[in-house]
């Protein structure tokens, strides 16, 4: 457990009151703890999605998750994780399927007989 005053880089997830959210709405915001209220209640905290310095009462400390873990975890930028790109067969080694050949026009395709089928 940390002393309270290494608190400033927990991650943090705030309640989000159901008059301010709708139906689909995420019930928490994850935001940093910034401070304590000064001459108010709560505790201050910055919400990265709106980059504003927020107040409330109810939030929950994620004491193994800090800000400056993410940091270390997360990729440069332009840097992504990207499925490989497929060679394509030169077409001098690709190999002719039979029924890929094209007819010419002086041929005449081949006749296949199509059976009925019975009905009940």
């Amino acid at each position: 457990m940390r002393s309270p005053n290494q608190i400033f880089d927990y991650k943090t997830c705030m309640h989000v009151p159901k008059e301010q959210r709708s139906k689909l709405d995420d019930k928490a915001n994850e935001c940093i703890f910034v401070g304590y209220g000064d001459e108010e209640y709560g505790y201050r905290l910055l919400d990265p999605k709106k980059g504003k310095v927020v107040r409330s009462r109810d939030v929950v400390f994620r004491e193994q998750e800090t800000v400056e873990e993410e940091k270390q975890t997360q990729t440069p930028d332009g840097v992504r994780d990207r499925a490989p790109i497929p060679i394509l067969e030169d077409d001098a080694t690709h190999e002719i399927d039979p029924h890929e050949i094209e007819l010419r026009d002086d041929e005449e395709p081949e006749q296949v007989g199509v059976q009925a089928e019975e009905r009940w």
